[in-house]
């Protein structure tokens, strides 16, 4: 299981289904709202009850927080909406499976990882080019004052 410190909920019921399901002990779970009030302590994942005011409530998921991970459980399956379908970290789930559900995060959390490996990936792949372009300078021209100058025109 993926390190947990704090999981957001939208219903008291979803917060004592996730604790049956043994991942409400191992972090913090707090109500939606009150997490939404202090962006500055995200939440590694957000479990939502279907039924509601969803699309309003990713508005405001998406714009205080858009990276975090998001499960929406459902009593009976349901298509997925086409304003969840397109965001990333985001699944719709049956509300019965406990280890399913633990899957699911699990699937989740590696998801996010991979994507923030892949942006560190293309950060390197910048310096490395930057490296590369040095070498190339510092091997044509033995004076350092024309060395600068094309590398800072490049």
């Amino acid at each position: 299981m993926p390190d947990i410190k704090i999981i957001a909920v939208n219903t008291d019921a979803l917060k004592e289904y996730l604790i049956q399901c043994d991942i409400g002990k191992e972090g913090t779970v707090k109500a939606l709202s009150e997490v939404l009030q202090e962006p500055t302590k995200k939440p590694d994942l957000i479990f939502l009850n279907h039924g509601g005011n969803l699309k309003g409530i990713f508005k405001s998921i998406d714009t205080y927080l858009p990276d975090v991970p998001v499960v929406i459980l459902t009593e009976k399956p349901k298509k997925t909406p086409l304003y969840i379908k397109n965001r990333p970290l985001t699944m719709v789930m049956k509300k019965d499976n406990c280890h399913e559900l633990l899957h699911l995060i699990k699937q989740l959390f590696l998801h996010r990882e991979k994507k923030l490996l892949e942006e560190k990936n293309e950060e390197l792949g910048i310096l490395v080019d930057l490296y590369e372009n040095i070498a190339h300078q510092m091997i044509e021209t033995e004076q350092i004052d024309e060395l600068l100058k094309n590398i800072m025109d490049k």
